[in-house]
């Protein structure tokens, strides 16, 4: 059973100078994959060679909600990262308190997981350059990269931030099913790559042979229309979705695919407004040269 820690900001300290990383768990307060994360950073197995990890558990209370874990308190607490005026509640406080530990971090890894069984993938900004060369550091444990526009519809989150300077790298990681226990060890894998990636470590094990990256770009990002998205079979994450027919309905109205999207983040929805799912778009190689350029 993980742990679940008191102290807003837990810090891994190495012998010598080094890089400054944050590691961020419990954005959503159901996610407590990022758990197993900060146990093995503050576990005996960890040799840390240099510089600092932080680990900052940011939303307890929705963990620890009566009923079981739950998404957030009073709001999302991943969707209020923009330059709106931060609200006078307990998600407005918890990112006025841990800004101040952000603006110092050399790069930050978000920990997240989804509501059923997916593939896993990193996450970035588009606008924020340097998080590509990041989340291909992460390829040893998620090889899946997607690239993200500006939110068009909605609240930005930490790694759309505007609250932050643009270079400082933010990279989600969703790893997997709430609770289960692969997304427990994604989630482990992904900050040990990270660290080996930053040459923090000790030791590493050296992979014989590293997975290609995948890169994808969303393309679309659905909000619930009628309250009740329902999807027309099993679809799995990064799947390519038909083109000849509707792959969902949102009430009565059919959603189409346009050709090479697939789909991503698929959640439950239950009111008009509710976030439903994004589809992407695998990168071709002229593309991919193409957003390596612009982020070198």
């Amino acid at each position: 059973m993980n742990t679940l820690p008191r102290p807003l900001v837990e810090t891994v300290v190495g012998p010598t100078p080094g890089p400054t990383l944050t590691i961020s768990i419990l954005m959503h307060g159901d996610e407590v994959c990022g758990l197993a994360a900060r146990d093995f950073l503050l576990g005996p197995e960890l040799r840390l060679k240099r510089g600092r990890v932080h680990v900052a558990t940011l939303n307890r209370e929705a963990c620890e909600a009566d009923g079981g874990p739950r998404r957030f308190v009073n709001a999302d607490l991943n969707r209020l990262w923009g330059d709106q005026e931060l609200p006078d509640s307990y998600e407005g406080k918890r990112i006025a308190e841990i800004r101040p530990l952000f603006l110092q971090s050399d790069a930050i890894l978000d920990i997240h997981s989804m509501p059923e069984d997916a593939a896993t993938f990193s996450l970035v900004s588009e606008e924020r350059p340097e998080s590509l060369a990041v989340a291909r550091l992460l390829c040893p444990a998620i090889s899946r990269i997607v690239v993200a526009p500006a939110p068009a519809n909605r609240g930005r989150a930490l790694f759309q931030t505007t609250r932050l300077p643009l270079s400082v790298p933010i990279v989600v990681v969703e790893c997997g099913k709430h609770g289960s226990s692969e997304s427990d060890v994604t989630a482990r894998a992904a900050v040990a790559a990270l660290l080996a990636g930053f040459d923090m470590l000790e030791t590493t094990d050296a992979a014989a042979s590293l997975p290609q990256s995948r890169y994808y770009r969303i393309e679309r990002e659905h909000k619930s229309e009628h309250g009740d998205v329902s999807f027309i079979g099993a679809i799995d994450q990064f799947d390519p979705l038909p083109t000849d027919r509707p792959f969902a309905f949102d009430g009565t109205n059919p959603i189409l695919a346009k050709p090479g999207q697939s789909l991503l983040l698929k959640r439950p929805t239950r009111k008009p407004g509710d976030e439903a799912f994004a589809l992407v778009r695998e990168l071709t190689a002229d593309e991919i040269s193409t957003l390596f350029s612009l982020h070198s």
